[in-house]
């Protein structure tokens, strides 16, 4: 029955032309066809070769061997000398037919009938499992490059979503002024981004991405300092703080910096992300603000008038300078809260600043109004 089943595996494994593993799944009809084959050739060729053509069932012996094994064709070729003795008694050979055959042919006939049998047997045996090693490795082989294909098609597709995703953080580098640093802190090899180029006003080609090219665009007057916050991140694993750039067409920045360093299981520096952002304009503005309010303060002071804003949903506030010139206290001794703005008031003015108050809480006209300050 194994030798069975291996015969169907193996058919199905086939070669288009292989002869042998139709064999297999005909073996009854070609069985069957030596047979007959074997049994006309007999009585055909005995008047020409004599007892010499029972040598013609050692055809049915090695199908029923290539067929169904070993032992199936020693059973068969055993039945062979039976057979090949009737045969013999048939065509007058005489009861002892057997004898004639023995002596004609040899002992050594009917026992090579069974052993070609038998090895024919051991052959198909062997021929199916080369078969079937083969169509398991083709299998394997099939598996394996559907794999590699499956895996080659997943890298294609990883790799262009990533490079999609690093166009899109360069261009948002770019829009933010933003660029990335990395370093190893064991070789000193280091990366930059993009956008470090920009902002150092070097092209990529032309500049090393190493610590001392990056320290020779940094102001001198913010060089030692920065030297110092990375030597002391070596320890802590972060650094935050901001510093001027030298460009390369000498442009001044300002930009912002921040630092992590990752340490080894021997609390060992080992790697550095630096991130770095030019606030420039961001100081401008706050700089342009400054001079702006400094302005408005001189301004007030020289024509002695104040300003203050209130929340009419927390009551908080904010006064200018003038306003505690104007009423007289300190910032250290009077909070900007309106009771206090109206405890400096006249008393005999005190409702009308309260009534011009609440209507100018109610609408959005500008509220005009005197009153006389204590």
């Amino acid at each position: 029955m194994q030798e069975k089943s291996q015969a169907t595996t193996v058919s199905g494994a086939s070669t288009p032309g292989s002869i042998f593993p139709l064999l297999l799944e005909y073996k009854w009809v070609c069985t069957l066809f030596t047979t007959v084959v074997y049994v006309i050739g007999f009585f055909l060729l005995y008047p020409l070769i004599g007892p010499n053509v029972g040598a013609l069932s050692v055809l049915p012996v090695m199908m029923v061997g290539w067929g169904y094994g070993t032992r199936k064709a020693f059973v068969a070729g055993l039945l062979s000398l039976g057979i090949n003795t009737l045969f013999l008694n048939l065509v007058g050979q005489g009861p002892g037919g057997w004898d004639v055959l023995i002596r004609e042919a040899g002992a050594i006939g009917p026992i090579a009938v069974v052993l070609i049998g038998m090895v024919m047997g051991k052959l198909s045996h062997l021929t199916q499992q080369l078969q079937q090693e083969i169509h398991s490795h083709k299998q394997t082989e099939d598996k394996l490059a559907k794999s590699q294909e499956s895996l080659e098609l997943r890298v294609a597709e990883r790799t262009e979503e990533l490079s999609k995703q690093q166009e899109l953080l360069y261009e948002a580098q770019s829009l933010a002024k933003f660029g990335t640093i990395q370093r190893d802190l064991q070789t000193g090899e280091g990366w930059w981004s993009d956008e470090i180029y920009t902002i150092l006003g070097i092209a990529p080609q032309k500049g090393a991405p190493t610590l001392e090219a990056f320290l020779e665009h940094v102001h001198p007057h913010d060089r030692e300092r920065l030297k110092e916050s990375m030597a002391t991140s070596r320890k802590t694993g972060y650094r935050d703080g901001e510093f001027r750039i030298i460009r390369s067409n000498g442009e001044e920045l300002t930009v912002h910096s921040r630092a992590k360093v990752h340490f080894d299981e021997e609390e060992n520096p080992v790697r550095l992300i630096s991130t770095i952002l030019d606030i420039t304009e961001r100081k401008q503005a706050q700089e342009a603000l400054r001079r702006s309010e400094e302005r408005l303060l001189a301004a007030q002071e020289v024509a002695h008038f104040g300003s203050f804003e209130r929340n009419l949903q927390t009551g908080a506030g904010w006064w200018s300078d003038e306003v505690y010139r104007i009423l007289g206290v300190s910032r250290q001794e009077c909070e900007p809260t309106f009771d206090h703005y109206l405890s400096c008031i006249h008393p005999e003015d005190l409702e009308h600043v309260k009534a011009r108050a609440f209507e100018g809480s109610q609408t959005a006209d500008i509220n005009r109004s005197e009153c006389r300050i204590i």
